[in-house]
């Protein structure tokens, strides 16, 4: 049996054996509503899981809000074909020099719409690899 001074194991908090239930639950209710122990992740090193997802939440926004805001210019064939795109890759403006249409050649058109498009995509995918580099710690920023 517990003596005086022994203590028993609640829920993992301890109390001693002479304490009431009464006691118990409102010492209970008090950790629970000032999160001293309950609801923080601490472990050793004092790394803080919770501030950290907050701060990767955050991270995740701001760059969010840059796609959305970067705007890229490509063009191909000296201009004949000019393409504008957001840095979530989403095609603003197509925009075809009305001289080649009247050449009639297809595969030459074919050619310049991809190259634009896939100039586009490189300059959004640089910009957005700079952007998220500098967010990065010191060190981790040419991990992309």
């Amino acid at each position: 049996m517990f003596t005086d001074q022994s203590l028993c194991h609640y829920s993992s908090f301890a109390f001693n054996e002479i304490d009431s239930y009464d006691a118990r639950v409102a010492r209970f209710n008090t950790i629970i509503k000032s999160g001293s122990e309950v609801g923080t992740m601490k472990f050793p090193g004092g790394l803080n899981i919770q501030g950290m997802m907050k701060q990767a939440q955050q991270m995740q926004e701001k760059m969010a809000r840059e796609m959305e805001e970067l705007r890229v210019d490509a063009s191909a064939g000296g201009g004949v074909v000019t393409v504008e795109m957001k840095g979530n890759h989403e095609i603003i403006s197509l925009k075809i020099d009305p001289e080649i249409v009247k050449e009639g050649d297809v595969e030459m058109l074919q050619d310049m719409i991809a190259a634009a498009l896939n100039e586009a995509n490189r300059k959004v995918d640089e910009a957005m690899k700079g952007k998220l580099g500098a967010m990065l710690p010191p060190g981790l920023g040419n991990l992309f």
